[in-house]
């Protein structure tokens, strides 16, 4: 596939649907199944280099700390894999993780997955993040925890309007 068909009718025309600005709630799970905070977020989505990626900067609160973070959301034509290279002032500390398609992209959504080092010596924990469009004006975003050796869980789900 050419870019230009990509931009036209493919995964790159999905991306462009994700540009705008947002606003809406973020939730946080620390454990599985018990939420541990709801608060505001917006966000920011806009078209970079021709349209070949997109940027998703947000900020939000969490625990009391101002939350902020940026992904650079992109399709890499030669391997047929959207790709995510995500870090935030909260999750992240100083790493940058890079994210590709972990399964078969839906109409309006793409998932990928990423992985994060134990901090304690253990294996590396993975992270999947699902960006969800719901009509023109909704979309969401959500991140999965998988612990080694276990299914993933529920760990930030953001819900946006558009602004």
């Amino acid at each position: 596939m050419e870019f230009e068909d990509s931009l036209a009718n493919g995964p790159h025309a999905l991306l462009a649907r994700l540009a705008g600005n947002w606003k809406g709630t973020c939730k946080t799970w620390f454990e599985p199944g018990k939420l541990a905070e709801t608060q505001p977020i917006t966000g920011r989505i806009r078209r970079v280099l021709g349209g070949r990626f997109v940027k998703h900067t947000y900020k939000s609160q969490l625990m009391g700390q101002t939350m902020r973070g940026h992904a650079l959301i992109g399709f890499d034509l030669g391997r047929g894999k959207f790709i995510v290279s995500w870090a935030d002032s909260c999750h992240n500390g100083t790493n940058i993780m890079n994210s590709v398609q972990d399964r078969e992209p839906e109409k309006h959504a793409l998932s990928v997955l990423g992985h994060y080092p134990d901090n304690q010596g253990g294996p590396d924990w993975g992270w999947r993040t699902e960006y969800r469009i719901e009509g023109d004006d909704k979309l969401t975003v959500r991140h999965f925890n998988i612990p080694p050796g276990m299914g993933e869980a529920l760990a930030v789900e953001i819900k946006y309007t558009r602004a």
